[in-house]
């Protein structure tokens, strides 16, 4: 078979009813071998093979790897400013915690609540802002985000 496909000019390989590589030309091992295949790789002969356990392989350590690898989250400070700031501080932190956000009251004072907040990375800040004013029902509210380098 390979004296037959050998003097043929494009890469060809000759697969059994299994899809099995039975045979390649000489194209087909000129071009795995100059791009670093090993001569026995080159012959293509019996790859199919190698799939199934490298692929489970590789499916193995991404899994490993993203089951280990903690969530990507951004850090930001947050200020609320609005009239009643105390009054609201349990609302604003029943939003925030009602997110699945991680905060930490930084200061308190009559108009003005600050807390240091770590969310997934795929929360809009603005979505929490507006789901804070809605559920205290505070139209004179204000929103002051600022991103902040994680901690080490």
């Amino acid at each position: 078979m390979t004296t037959l496909i050998d003097p043929l000019r494009d890469a060809i390989a000759v697969l059994d009813e299994h899809g099995v590589i039975v045979s390649v030309n000489g194209v087909w091992r000129d071009f795995a071998e100059s791009n670093g295949g090993s001569t026995v790789l080159a012959s293509g002969v019996g790859l199919y093979i190698l799939a199934p356990f490298a692929t489970f392989f590789m499916a193995a350590v991404l899994w490993a790897v993203e089951y280990f690898e903690p969530p990507a989250r951004k850090h930001f400070e947050l200020e609320v400013s609005t009239p009643r700031a105390t009054e609201f501080r349990p609302k604003v932190e029943g939003v925030l915690h009602g997110l699945g956000l991680d905060y930490e009251l930084l200061t308190e004072s009559d108009k003005l609540i600050s807390y240091s907040v770590s969310a997934p990375i795929d929360v809009r800040t603005r979505d929490v802002s507006d789901t804070i004013r809605l559920l205290a029902g505070e139209d004179d509210m204000s929103f002051e985000w600022t991103e902040k380098k994680p901690k080490k």
